[in-house]
C-alpha cells in the first residue's frame, strides 16, 4: 500500500456534533465544516472561528482555501533551518521592495540568519516550492514596558516574496502558515517597521485593517527615526582629557547594565537588561568553545567601556552590521545603483551627564566603522538630544520610519498597545 492510500488520510475526519451545532450558529454554509476538518484545521482554529472573535465567514472561508492551498498545493510552509542558508541567500537578493522611484533589496549573505540571532525567540518562516524558497518572514518575542506595563511583544520584520512569483497570493500563505504564536513566544503586542512610500503598504494595510476590525487596538501616527552618521575618523581608543575607552571585561557588566537601563527608562518597547542577558548576548550567545563553522556576529570583542577617574560612566557595542546585511538602491528610471552598508550601535547607555562621554564612544565607533570598510554607523539617538547634538555634523541623515502596533484580544485577555515613546533597538531594524 502506498503511504498516501493510508486510512489516515483516506478517511473522512468524523464531524463533533458541538462543532456542526456552533458552525450552524455562525452561519458557516453547508460542507464548510467539512472542508475546514479535512484541511486538518486544529481546536485552536475552531476556537478562533467559532469563538469570542467569531471573524465573518468569508474571512473563515479564505482562511480554510489556505489551509487547503498549503496541504494539497505545490507550496509548502515550514521553519528555516541552517540548511537554507544559502537559499535563503538567493531569495533576500531576488525581492526586492519599490519605494516611490526607488527599488531596495535587503541583502543578507553570507550568513542571512546573523541581524536573528541578535534577536529574542526568533524564527524564520519560509514558503517552498520544488526546493526553491519563495518567500520568508522573521518573527521574534520578547519581555517589554509599554505604557508602564510588562508585555511580551512581537515584532515581525524581513517580509519578502520573490519577485516573479508576486501576485500568487503567498503573503497570504505566510500570514496564515506564520503568525505571532508561530515564534517560541507569543506577544499580545505586534508591532513592526514600515519605509515610507513601501509598495507593499496596502497589504499591510490589509493585515493590520483585518486586526483592527476584530481588536479595535490600532495606534495611529507612531514613528521611529534612527541616525545614519557618516563613517569617520582614526577609531583610536584616546578621546580626550580624563577619558579612556576599553574592551569591556566581564566584572563591568553589572555597571554596564544600570547605564544602560537608566538611559533608556521609560522608553515604551524597551526590554530592561540584567546582568545575565548582557552576558549572554555578548557571548554570542554560548560561552563554550565554537566549532569552525559558526560565524561570529556580535561579542565580547566588540563592546567598549568608557572611563573618568576610573570609573565606567558610558558604554556600548559596535555591530557590523554590513559584513551580512546591505540595502542595494536602485533607481528604476536610470538604473543607477547604490549598497548602502553599515554598522549598528547596541547595548549603550551613560551616566547623567556624561553625554560627552557617550558621543566619544559613537565617534571612536564611527572610526572603526570606517575602517571596517562601511559607510555609516546607525545610532538609535532620537530620546538622546543631548548626545545627538555632539555627533551631528555634516552628513548625518535621519531614517525615520512608520511604527505600527497591534493589540490582542482573546478569551479573558485584551491588550490595547500605549505606545508613544518608542525605543529602538537596532538588532530589530
Amino acid at each position: 500500500m502506498r503511504l498516501e492510500d493510508h486510512p489516515i488520510f483516506t478517511t473522512p475526519a468524523p464531524v463533533p456534533e458541538e462543532l456542526a451545532r456552533a458552525a450552524a450558529g455562525a452561519g458557516w454554509p453547508d460542507g464548510l465544516l467539512e472542508r475546514a476538518l479535512a484541511a486538518r484545521a486544529n481546536s485552536g482554529d475552531f476556537d478562533f472561528w467559532l469563538g469570542g472573535a467569531r471573524p465573518p465567514v468569508d474571512r473563515v472561508v479564505r482562511d480554510i482555501e489556505t489551509m487547503e492551498r498549503l496541504l494539497h498545493g505545490p507550496v509548502r510552509a515550514r521553519e528555516a533551518t541552517w540548511r537554507d542558508g544559502e537559499a535563503l541567500v538567493d531569495l533576500y537578493a531576488d525581492a526586492p521592495e519599490d519605494v516611490g522611484e526607488l527599488e531596495v533589496t535587503v541583502e543578507r549573505g553570507p550568513n542571512p540568519f546573523a541581524q536573528f540571532r541578535l534577536q529574542e525567540h526568533a524564527n524564520i518562516q519560509v514558503l517552498e516550492c520544488q526546493g526553491v524558497l519563495l518567500a520568508a518572514a522573521a518573527h521574534s518575542s520578547r519581555n517589554a514596558v509599554v505604557g508602564g506595563e510588562k508585555l511580551c511583544v512581537h515584532l515581525m520584520s524581513a517580509w519578502r516574496v520573490r519577485r516573479d512569483f508576486r501576485g500568487h497570493r503567498l503573503s497570504r500563505l505566510l500570514q496564515m502558515a506564520a503568525p505571532p504564536a508561530a515564534s517560541a513566544w507569543f506577544g499580545v503586542v505586534t508591532h513592526w517597521y514600515e519605509r515610507s512610500g513601501n509598495a507593499a503598504q496596502g497589504w499591510l494595510d490589509k493585515i493590520r485593517g483585518e486586526a483592527d476590525s476584530l481588536h479595535e487596538n490600532k495606534v495611529e501616527g507612531l514613528s521611529a527615526t534612527v541616525h545614519r552618521i557618516p563613517a569617520g575618523g582614526t577609531g583610536e581608543a584616546d578621546v580626550g582629557p580624563g577619558l579612556r575607552i576599553r574592551p569591556v571585561e566581564p566584572a563591568d557588566l553589572p555597571a554596564c547594565v544600570e547605564l544602560i537601563n537608566a538611559t533608556h527608562e521609560g522608553l515604551d518597547l524597551f526590554r530592561p537588561y540584567s546582568t545575565e542577558y548582557l552576558e549572554q548576548r555578548l557571548d554570542d550567545p554560548f560561552w563554550g568553545p565554537r566549532p569552525a563553522f559558526w560565524d561570529h556576529v556580535y561579542g565580547w570583542d566588540d563592546h567598549r567601556v568608557v572611563e573618568q577617574d576610573g570609573r565606567i560612566v558610558a558604554c556600548g557595542g559596535l555591530w557590523d552590521r554590513g559584513r551580512d546585511v546591505r540595502e542595494r538602491w536602485r533607481h528604476n528610471e536610470t538604473a543607477e545603483e547604490q549598497v548602502v552598508s553599515t554598522t549598528g550601535l547596541l547595548d549603550w547607555g551613560h551616566a547623567p551627564g556624561h553625554e560627552e562621554a557617550m558621543a566619544a564612544l559613537i565617534r571612536h565607533f564611527a572610526g572603526l566603522t570606517r575602517q571596517l570598510g562601511r559607510d555609516h554607523l546607525l545610532a538609535p539617538l532620537e530620546f538622546a538630544p543631548k548626545v545627538l547634538a555632539l555627533v551631528s555634523g555634516a552628513g548625518v541623515i535621519e531614517d525615520t520610519r512608520a511604527l505600527r502596533c497591534m493589540g490582542f484580544e482573546g478569551p479573558g485577555l485584551r491588550v490595547a498597545p500605549r505606545v508613544s515613546r518608542p525605543y529602538t533597538d537596532v538588532a530589530y531594524w
